[in-house]
């Protein structure tokens, strides 16, 4: 009596399923897309999590260097910004 309500209902969480699945695989696909040509721009040759990391962590450095080099703080500036620009030498090549 009630099995044609239970299959309605299941294919609307079924197709409600596959809809977020079709949405979930178009934004995994956009963000890959993303990252790969923001790599090739940034020039970086291994793209892993660690390479991400190392150049956020060096713009980081080079940033407040130079900030401490704009107020004056001249010795600890100028080392946060040179290690920054080490490495992100290091991570691009």
């Amino acid at each position: 009596m009630f099995e044609w309500l239970g299959e309605a209902l299941g294919s609307i969480i079924a197709a409600v399923g596959q809809l977020a699945a079709a949405i979930w695989n178009g934004v995994s696909g956009a963000l890959d897309g993303f990252f790969d040509g923001l790599s090739r721009g940034v020039g970086l040759q291994n793209a892993d999590w660690l390479a991400w990391l190392l150049l956020a962590f060096g713009l980081y450095l080079i940033y407040a260097g130079l900030r401490d080099l704009f107020q004056r703080i001249i010795l600890g500036g100028l080392i946060k910004f040179l290690i920054g620009c080490a490495l992100m030498t290091y991570v691009v090549s």
